[in-house]
C-alpha cells in the first residue's frame, strides 16, 4: 500500500516514520514534472510527508484547500528539514556523495530514452529551419 498502513486503519494521518528496509527495492514515484527533465541530468531527491488526509485526491479543490491548514504546512516545514539534511550530507560527505552519483549512473546507464536519436523537440526543429 502506497501509504504504509493497512486499508482497515483508522488513523488519518501517519503518525510515525515507516522504517527503511534496505532488502526491499525503492519505491519509485513516476510522473510527469519538470523534475522528471533535471532527473535525467544529476540526481535528485522527492520525500512525501504527512500533509493531508488519506484519501485526498490529488489535483483537486480540497488537496488545494487543505494547503492552507496548519497541519499541511508542519508537514511541508518537516519535508524541507529532510531535504536540507540530506543536501548538508551531500556537501561535507564526498563518499555519500560519489554513492549518489554511483546510483544515478547506474539508473541511467539501464534505462534507453524513449525518444529515438535525431528526433528533435519542436522548439529546437523551428530554430534550425
Amino acid at each position: 500500500m502506497r501509504s504504509g498502513l493497512a486499508a482497515d486503519d483508522p488513523r488519518v494521518l501517519h503518525d510515525s516514520v515507516k522504517p527503511l528496509d534496505r532488502a526491499l527495492p525503492r519505491h519509485q514515484v513516476t510522473g510527469s514534472t519538470d523534475v522528471g527533465d533535471v532527473s535525467w541530468v544529476t540526481p535528485t531527491v522527492q520525500l512525501m510527508s504527512a500533509c493531508l488526509p488519506f484519501g485526498t485526491p490529488g489535483h483537486s479543490w480540497q488537496f488545494v484547500a487543505q494547503g492552507k491548514l496548519p497541519a499541511s504546512h508542519k508537514g511541508m516545514v518537516d519535508a524541507a528539514k529532510a531535504t536540507g539534511a540530506v543536501a548538508a550530507e551531500l556537501l561535507t560527505d564526498a563518499a555519500v556523495l560519489e554513492r549518489a552519483q554511483d546510483e544515478f549512473r547506474r539508473v541511467t546507464a539501464r534505462t534507453r530514452c524513449p525518444i529515438p536519436d535525431g528526433v528533435l523537440a519542436p522548439p529546437l526543429r523551428a530554430a534550425q529551419s
